[in-house]
């Protein structure tokens, strides 16, 4: 897995973050860099539509450096890195369409090791990451409005005796 070097294109800004287009939830900017993403296929998903998306390599996303570790912003959503290849997964809704996917966290001397040492910090050791019940999980709920098994037989029953 390698670390994607920061990417601050204003026609790609613009490309992404069209809602219909923008499906791994990226950010470019200031304060952005490029993650690889998992090797699992990100998907977007409505009450009525599924697509999904190539594998494209990498997604570039705000990220902060506090605490002695990398944290990866993706939507309103911080993630944060316990060690090098944790895959942070992501289930976030925006804009009515979940966003499914994967984003690999890269280790974090990489990408925090100049901003800790102009503090004084360090990046913490690896440790086990949280556990997933912990990481923000949306679901999509859908559907029609719940029917009883009650009101199924009264309907059954009404129409056997019209037929």
């Amino acid at each position: 897995m390698s670390f994607k070097p920061e990417h601050n294109s204003d026609y790609q800004y613009a490309f992404f973050t069209e809602v219909d287009v923008n499906f791994a939830l990226e950010n470019y900017g200031k304060h952005s860099k490029c993650f690889d993403h998992s090797d699992k296929v990100w998907e977007q998903k409505s009450c009525r539509q599924l697509r999904e998306w190539q594998h494209w390599g990498s997604g570039c996303y705000k990220y902060k450096c506090q605490s002695g570790r990398l944290h990866i912003v993706v939507g309103n959503y911080t993630y944060t890195c316990f060690h090098a290849n944790q895959v942070l997964q992501v289930r976030i809704i925006k804009d009515g369409w979940l966003h499914k996917g994967g984003v690999i966290c890269p280790p974090c001397r990489e990408v925090c090791a100049e901003e800790f040492k102009a503090r004084k910090e360090y990046c913490k050791g690896g440790e086990e990451p949280l556990p997933p019940n912990l990481y923000p999980n949306d679901i999509l709920k859908c559907g029609a409005a719940a029917v009883s098994p009650a009101a199924i037989l009264a309907i059954s029953a009404i129409l056997f005796r019209i037929f």
